[in-house]
């Protein structure tokens, strides 16, 4: 575990280490930065619950569930923009593989924003899927090679990337496991 920097933050650890028994996490971490340093850096805990598991270090990796949305959302925007293509488009006009009568009316705004059924068609084709089908259309690449080549190494993130298949760094989770499947590369 990394040691404080910035004692003031006590109670957010404490809160964090409290989340972590409740949810039954194997591992935590916090990292503040308050103009472009580093204030406070802690983590604790192992990569997964299983004998010989790694210790959680500043090069573990941690699923960020709720930015893989803004991510979505970020290559759907790259992909309309590029080609030029109106967001209000019915995804069926885009995507020939798919009939209307599989997706409806849904629009790409729709699956922007969320809107509507998670699952579509008589085939319950889920609404990621068809978003990264989208993507992967207009653009050439997955959400992965477009969030990396597009974001991440413009802004020089190089600890950070698009995970769909466990890997050592990543500290492990059921779900990285279930979304492993190739349509979400």
């Amino acid at each position: 575990m990394a040691a404080l920097t910035d004692n003031k933050f006590s109670p957010l650890i404490s809160y964090t280490e409290k989340a972590k028994a409740r949810f039954g996490a194997s591992a935590a971490s916090v990292v503040i930065i308050q103009d472009n340093k580093i204030i406070t850096e802690w983590y604790t805990g192992e990569h997964h619950f299983k004998n010989g598991a790694l210790v959680v270090t500043t090069d573990s990796m941690f699923n960020l569930y709720s930015l893989r949305k803004t991510y979505v959302g970020l290559a759907t925007a790259i992909a309309v923009v590029e080609n030029r293509v109106s967001i209000d488009s019915k995804v069926s006009d885009v995507l020939i593989n798919l009939t209307e009568y599989e997706l409806g009316n849904i629009t790409i705004r729709d699956l922007a924003t969320k809107s509507g059924a998670k699952y579509l068609g008589s085939h319950r084709i889920e609404r990621e899927k068809v978003a990264c089908d989208l993507i992967k259309e207009l653009t050439g690449s997955n959400i992965a090679e477009l969030i990396t080549e597009r974001i991440c190494r413009p802004a020089e993130l190089t600890n950070t990337e698009w995970v769909s298949i466990p890997k050592e760094k990543l500290v492990c989770d059921f779900q990285a496991a279930v979304h492993s499947r190739s349509e979400f590369v």
